[in-house]
Order: C-alpha cells, then sequence, then structure tokens
C-alpha cells in the first residue's frame, strides 16, 4: 500500500462517518496530532508527538489493522463530541460516547466495532461506569463550604452517593 492509496482510502471511509478533516491524520510527522507514515519496507505507522517527543508509536504490517487505530481515534473525538452535545445530567459521559463509537465504527467495518466494543467491556472491568460522579462532587463542594474537612467532606459525600 502506498501512501496516496492509504490517503485515498481514509478519506473515503471518513466520509461514510462525516468525519470533520480535523480528526484526520497528517501523512507525516507533525505535533499535538495522529499521523501515518510507511517506511520502505511496506511497515505502517500510527503515532502521535507532543512538542517533538514520540508519545506513541503503534506499528503493523497490515492495512486494516492501521486503519482500525487511526478510525478508533477519529471516532473517539467525534464520540466524545457528541457526548458532549448529548449530556444527560447524572450520567456517566462514557455511556453515550463509548456507544456512538461502537457505533461509527461498526458503519465502517463490523469487526471494527466488535473489536471496540471488547476493548470497552475490558474499560468497564476496572474502571466502571459512575453515574453518581456529579453529585459527590456537589455534595463534597457543599459540605466543605460548610466548613467540613475535605476527607471528611468526601466519606460523607461517597456514603450517600457510593463510588
Amino acid at each position: 500500500m502506498t501512501i496516496t492509496e492509504l490517503q485515498a482510502t481514509i478519506q473515503s471511509l471518513a466520509q461514510k462517518i462525516e468525519a470533520p478533516a480535523t480528526t484526520l491524520p497528517a501523512f507525516s510527522s507533525v505535533d499535538n496530532h495522529p499521523y501515518v507514515e510507511i517506511d520502505g519496507s511496506g511497515q505502517l505507522y500510527f503515532m502521535f508527538k507532543e512538542r517533538g517527543e514520540e508519545k506513541e508509536r503503534k506499528v503493523t504490517s497490515d492495512p486494516d489493522t492501521l486503519l482500525y487505530w487511526v478510525f478508533s481515534s477519529i471516532t473517539f473525538s467525534m464520540a466524545l463530541d457528541h457526548s458532549r452535545k448529548n449530556k444527560i445530567k447524572g450520567q456517566d459521559n462514557r455511556r453515550i460516547s463509548f456507544k456512538k463509537q461502537i457505533e461509527l465504527l461498526t458503519t465502517l467495518n463490523n469487526a471494527w466495532g466488535a473489536t471496540r466494543q471488547t476493548e470497552q467491556q475490558e474499560i468497564l472491568r476496572t474502571n466502571p461506569f459512575d453515574d453518581f460522579a456529579e453529585k459527590r462532587a456537589s455534595f463534597t463542594a457543599a459540605l466543605r463550604e460548610q466548613g467540613i474537612a475535605p476527607s471528611d467532606a468526601w466519606q460523607q459525600a461517597c456514603n450517600k452517593y457510593p463510588l
């Protein structure tokens, strides 16, 4: 696969989900934005640099794997934007964003949607949804304003709105 073919494939798939141009990767090294490269041996790279320092590097020889990484990033951004616009008070925003990301990835490729769903389930095993976070934070703040020590306020909030 050439860089030109890769760009065309990404553009075509992005159009299917109406991905904003700002979410698409660059095709050369840039700071603060994901980018893809192909080396002389055909290895495909998905990378991210911040302030000139490489923060992420994924390498594969499989174009489908690279496309999954690219569109996981794109759909994550789109899903976060969707959850911000459709926030439900008192509900963990991940409920909305996780569902939206699966929907977007499945539109592109059923296997990508299934893979991401498995990854999300693993995330939730260690970090379950928390629909009480806002209430707990507000209650803690109110107690602190009443002069209750931060640790005591937090404990009371956790008792009232369990983790």
